[in-house]
């Protein structure tokens, strides 16, 4: 079905668990296409996300939830971000043309971001901010963004592997305030600059 100009298209409230959002067109919703607030367990997948305020935020102690193989285009916002939760998995989405940042973690632990695929947004493809230790970040593509390709800020023990970061107007690899972590098989070619610590 197809979801547009409310508040949110699906708002996932505390303690709800085993859902699955699937196949659904989302568009010009003013804050966020889907939020899940302390949800557990649950599936966000195959879905079409156009000109939100917000594309896909897991948010509030959601944990355990799989977000993959959705295309979200043109969010005003982050357009897929994780806060203040863990062990959550962003696999093989499509994120672009959007007038923010492409896929944020705030204060989130544990999670996996795989295969991903981000482009052409104002601001940065990736930023993993503020005591958000433990991720991994793997082979992901990120290209043509108005900032950096991977930043990682203030969070340690996170794993970068295999990512491509190319044609961003400043680093590809960006650490800042970075411990304990772990930079192989990246590609940061043709950029401002390859991988700044």
């Amino acid at each position: 079905g197809t979801i547009q100009q409310f508040d949110y298209g699906v708002h996932l409230l505390p303690d709800t668990t085993h859902n699955v959002v699937e196949s659904l067109n989302l568009a010009v919703n003013e804050i966020a296409a889907v939020e899940l607030l302390d949800v557990a367990d649950s599936e966000i997948r195959g879905n079409s996300l156009t000109e939100n305020g917000g594309g896909i935020s897991l948010v509030s102690g959601t944990t355990g939830t799989t977000v993959t193989g959705n295309t979200v285009v043109g969010s005003d916002k982050d357009a897929l971000l994780i806060r203040d939760s863990s062990g959550n998995r962003l696999a093989d989405n499509s994120v672009s043309g959007g007038g923010d940042l492409g896929i944020g973690l705030e204060r989130a632990e544990d999670n996996t971001l795989a295969g991903n695929t981000v482009a052409q947004n104002s601001d940065g493809a990736i930023e993993i901010r503020a005591g958000s230790h433990g991720n991994r970040v793997e082979e992901n593509v990120v290209t043509e963004s108005g900032d950096h390709g991977i930043l990682v800020s203030e969070s340690d023990r996170n794993v970068l592997v295999s990512n491509t970061a190319r044609l961003m107007s400043d680093s590809g690899i960006t650490f800042d305030t970075v411990n304990d972590s772990r930079v192989s098989g990246n590609d940061v070619r043709f950029n401002s600059g390859g991988l700044q610590l």
